[in-house]
């Protein structure tokens, strides 16, 4: 299976959401805060999905 190119995003982050981020990680929940910010993106896209389509249609 071929791997999905990839782009390097920077973000700000209030001290709490980074905070919050990292106990997140530490509890296992996810293995890295890349992929825990990866998968916000998946939900978000997967939930505005239906404007996405009608935004480009």
């Amino acid at each position: 299976m071929m791997r999905a190119e990839t782009v390097r995003v920077s973000i700000r982050l209030t001290a709490e959401q980074y905070r919050l981020l990292k106990l997140l990680v530490d509890a296992g929940a996810y293995s890295s805060m890349s992929d825990a910010l990866r998968e916000a993106v998946v939900r978000l896209v997967r939930d505005y999905a239906p404007l996405l389509r009608h935004a480009y249609t």
